[in-house]
């Protein structure tokens, strides 16, 4: 499966000079994922997804990028239209552009409902 998902990043800088902040910036990210899901005859479901990116270095060696997301959940539905979610989740993003690197590195568990109409 082949997908693409935006992200947005805001960057709340002061400069040293004035008050003003570096302007947000936002980015496309084309993917390989992968996903499976089970789903059993109590309306429960267990999913998991793995999403992954990876610019190399060797290209050129002042550009770099890494992603990855991976996504392990279940969710338990009371009626057609509302059920609850619990998961743990692990996300891993790098960047090199020149001189500029950022490095983000998020894990844990997470809970949450499930509203359909």
């Amino acid at each position: 499966m082949a997908s693409s998902r935006s992200c947005g990043v805001v960057a709340e800088l002061p400069r040293s000079l004035d008050s003003s902040t570096v302007p947000s910036h936002s980015c496309r990210i084309a993917r390989t994922c992968s996903a499976t899901s089970m789903v059993s005859l109590l309306d429960s479901s267990i999913t998991g997804e793995f999403t992954m990116f990876r610019l190399p270095e060797s290209i050129n060696e002042d550009y770099g990028a890494r992603y990855y997301d991976f996504d392990l959940y279940g969710t338990v539905n009371f009626t057609d239209h509302i059920g609850v979610q619990a998961g743990y989740r692990s996300l891993t993003v790098f960047y090199k552009v020149e001189t500029d690197t950022g490095d983000l590195k998020m894990k844990g568990l997470y809970f949450g409902a499930a509203l359909r109409f």
